[in-house]
């Protein structure tokens, strides 16, 4: 069994976006009891994903950088790429989320291309 399927959530979590990436769709942000003890977060939801981003300060920096405005009702529609990386928590190296510009995304910015290209999914195989 992985530890993983042991603690079933509702948003994405780090374990289950592939390395390499994957590009959704944004749907919609919505602010979202995310602990069940009232802690309110934003969360993206993606068009075609079963569950939201929960989207802390360096991912929402990010996101409005890369679609060109901080006004969430105007990122529904434009794609962008998930990806799996490391950040440094409390004193230790942990896996989380990052996001980068989708290929072929409608963000009106361009950013540099990156080593390595998100897979391109069908909507089957999105793990989340």
């Amino acid at each position: 069994m992985n530890i993983n399927a042991a603690f079933p959530s509702k948003y994405i979590k780090a374990a289950e976006v592939p390395e390499e990436g994957v590009s959704l769709s944004i749907d919609r942000l919505e602010v979202d009891d995310v602990d069940g003890k009232g802690t309110r977060k934003p969360v993206l939801y993606f068009a075609k994903a079963k569950k939201g981003l929960v989207l802390n300060v360096t991912n929402s920096k990010k996101i409005a950088t890369l679609l060109g405005t901080a006004e969430t009702d105007e990122w529904a529609g434009h794609t962008i790429t998930l990806y799996r990386s490391e950040t440094e928590y409390a004193g230790e190296t942990v896996e989380c989320i990052r996001v980068r510009a989708a290929k072929n995304g409608k963000s009106p910015v361009v950013e540099k291309p990156k080593p390595e290209p998100a897979t391109e999914l069908t909507d089957d195989d999105i793990p989340f």
